[in-house]
């Protein structure tokens, strides 16, 4: 499909594609790069997290024991657990003395509003002893931020509490308290015999506190004895541990931190948020309960109708208890700035792109316009026009040596159009020359014969054949010409010493005369020669008659106008004019033809196609007897007109009486 397009097309179109190609391969990589980097940093980023808020929790228990074994282990402790036991009346279920100040909720954050029950408990007198031990607890409490702190008496009553909301003065083996994790701590710490300090409930809601997520630490009060008189109990709020989840540090906006058990979230996550049976993609199977077996990792989940997310867990163990803290964040949030990048490049790319068209078009333009002109060149020099001016020549790039290339190739087609046509002119002019012309190449083959060659071989072909071996008039061409003409190493000789050879050839009754030249090209180099040949036979003949009877019988010679050329003396005599003073007579001037009436005997002479013509003439210079003559027709040498010669057949002159002639005869078969 490309190659049909013009290259100004083409070029940018070609150009916008490889961009757009290189710019998708650029932006995948980029964007499988950066989606790869920052998953990874993200996945880093989450564990950090993760075990950033794993540490917390658990220094916050590690704390909390340290504060317990500090603060709650002590003989105080024991005191104050005799001073609330004594203090409480089983008969009439109350406090026989009050202590403390009922909180107020707005000096203590968090807390709810105390009960109503309670301040009907709290009705007895104040007891100075008793308010020392509550300051105690409530700096305890409010310094640690406990969600309540009580002492509790063997048979399970509720005998302190600094908030004194609902569970204070219940019993703990009575409903709806039974089976709390409160009352589940105190029967843990009445029944432990070692001694442990933070005997630890798992979290989960406790109703008396409006469902709040809590977790209780007991601890046993043991006389000097070992024997336990009572037990203390920590509420812990699971509000705190939320507090630390819920910094947005390292989570962005979709990311939450949470610590979960088996059963139970404790902080950080939503209240609807259900992390069991999340499955990760090409991870081992369930977050949740993967974590609680301790193993901890990165793993990504979801799908693509509610997404993907990309959580770290981190197990950890607080007490009895093994809890997983996860941190974890929308994939798409994690890889928003990969998606930012892509869009960056895509939109910096396509105006790079729109950059590249256009300077494709200019670019593709400066090479298609010259290319087109170049390509009209071309046309117009396949149209034989060799004169056309080539474009683009003065270019220093490809094109220019493409035109500069086209432009000797033009002058090559001029100069081999030239040559041919002068060599066709030649040609045709050789070969219609009326000359027997042949070319010879330098190492003397007969390379080419015109048709009046082969015309003069086939007229003495039997004189030829009989001197030259294998002779043929139809098959010269291809022969050398020393088949012709012995001794052609002088003939080379001499033609390299002067412009033209010449040389008489006879071949039994036939007499040729060859005349040849060199061929040189425009720098002397030999390119071969071109032969004359020229047919003497009746030129000698003619010759050796005259010079027999040059001394017996008149002679003359007349050119084709009829002009008298020259004369022996016995024609003068017959005439009785001086040589000089007939050279450039005319035959109507001299002679008489017998039967001429009206002058015109010399035009039906040349009308005759015969070689000799008879005829009886009479000198018109003076009263003389006819003569019995003989015109002979002799041709021309070298392309010179013919040669008239009139020739006496008797002499001396007989007398006027003698019978006349009465015409010119029209053959040989009238010659007297």
């Amino acid at each position: 499909m490309l190659s049909n397009l013009k290259i100004w097309i083409k070029l940018p179109l070609v150009m916008v594609l490889t961009g757009l190609i290189a710019l998708y391969l650029a932006e995948f990589i980029a964007s499988s790069n950066a989606r790869t980097a920052l998953l990874e940093a993200g996945g880093q980023r989450l564990k950090a997290v993760a075990e950033s808020r794993a540490a917390e929790v658990q220094a916050e228990f590690v704390s909390l024991n340290a504060d317990i074994e500090a603060k709650y282990n002590n003989p105080v402790i024991l005191d104050a657990d005799r001073a609330f036991v004594a203090n409480w009346d089983e008969g009439t279920q109350r406090p026989s003395r009050s202590f403390g100040d009922v909180p107020d909720p707005r000096e203590s954050p968090g807390r709810g509003e105390p009960g109503r029950a309670n301040e009907e408990l709290m009705t007895g007198p104040h007891d100075p002893g008793l308010d020392a031990f509550y300051d105690y607890f409530a700096t305890r409490q409010i310094a640690r931020e406990y969600g309540d702190v009580y002492i509790i008496a063997p048979n399970g009553r509720v005998v302190f509490s600094v908030e004194k909301r609902g569970t204070f003065g219940q019993n703990l083996r009575s409903d709806p308290f039974a089976g709390t994790g409160l009352a589940r701590a105190f029967e843990r710490g009445l029944r432990d015999v070692s001694g442990d300090v933070g005997l630890m409930t798992d979290f989960m809601p406790y109703g008396p506190e409006a469902g709040e997520m809590s977790a209780f630490v007991s601890i046993g009060i043991r006389n000097d004895a070992g024997k336990v008189e009572g037990v203390l109990v920590i509420r812990l709020r699971a509000a705190r541990i939320s507090t630390i989840m819920a910094r947005r540090e390292g989570l962005g906006e979709t990311g939450l931190a949470a610590v979960l058990g088996a059963d139970v979230t404790i902080g950080g996550a939503p209240e609807d948020a259900d992390f069991a049976g999340q499955a990760a993609v090409g991870g081992p199977g369930d977050l949740l309960l993967d974590g609680l077996d301790g193993q901890g990792g990165i793993w990504r989940h979801g799908n693509e109708t509610v997404g993907f997310r990309l959580t770290a867990v981190v197990p950890i163990r607080i007490g009895a208890f093994r809890y997983v803290v996860l941190a974890q964040q929308e994939e798409a949030e994690i890889l928003a700035p990969a998606l930012r990048l892509r869009t960056e490049t895509l939109r910096d790319g396509l105006w790079a792109l729109a950059f590249v068209s256009v300077l494709g078009v200019f670019l593709a333009r400066s090479i298609s316009i010259p290319l087109s002109a170049v390509e009209h060149a071309m046309t117009q020099i396949a149209a034989r026009d060799y004169e056309q001016d080539i474009p683009a020549r003065d270019r220093g790039d490809e094109i220019g040596d493409i035109a500069r290339r086209l432009d000797m190739f033009r002058a090559s087609l001029l100069e081999a159009d030239t040559t041919a046509r002068e060599n066709a002119f030649k040609s045709a002019a050789f070969q219609a020359s009326s000359a027997a012309m042949m070319l010879v190449d330098r190492n003397m083959t007969i390379i080419y014969v015109n048709a009046r060659l082969i015309d003069l071989m086939t007229k003495h072909r039997i004189a030829l054949g009989r001197s030259i071996p294998g002779f043929h008039p139809d098959g010269l061409i291809g022969r050398d010409l020393g088949h012709l003409v012995p001794g052609t190493a002088r003939l080379r000789e001499d033609l390299e010493t002067a412009d033209q050879y010449r040389e008489d050839l006879h071949y039994g009754q036939a007499r040729l005369r060859l005349d040849a030249a060199a061929v040189v090209s425009s720098s002397d180099a030999l390119l071969g020669y071109v032969v004359e040949w020229q047919d003497v036979t009746e030129n000698r003949s003619a010759r050796i008659l005259l010079d027999a009877v040059d001394g017996r019988l008149p002679i003359a010679g007349f050119s084709p106008d009829g002009r008298l050329i020259d004369a022996n003396e016995l024609f003068c005599t017959w005439t009785g004019l001086s040589r000089s003073s007939l050279a450039g007579r005319g035959w109507a001037d001299l002679l008489a033809t017998e039967g001429d009436t009206d002058g015109a005997s010399w035009g039906r002479i040349l009308l005759s196609d015969k070689e000799r013509v008879a005829l009886r003439v009479a000198p018109r210079t003076r009263n003389h007897a006819r003569l019995r003559c003989l015109l002979f027709r002799v041709p021309g040498e070298n392309g010179r007109p013919p040669l008239y010669i009139l020739v006496a057949t008797k002499w001396p002159v007989t007398t006027a009486a003698d019978p006349p002639v009465t015409t010119i005869c029209a053959s040989e078969s009238q010659h007297p």
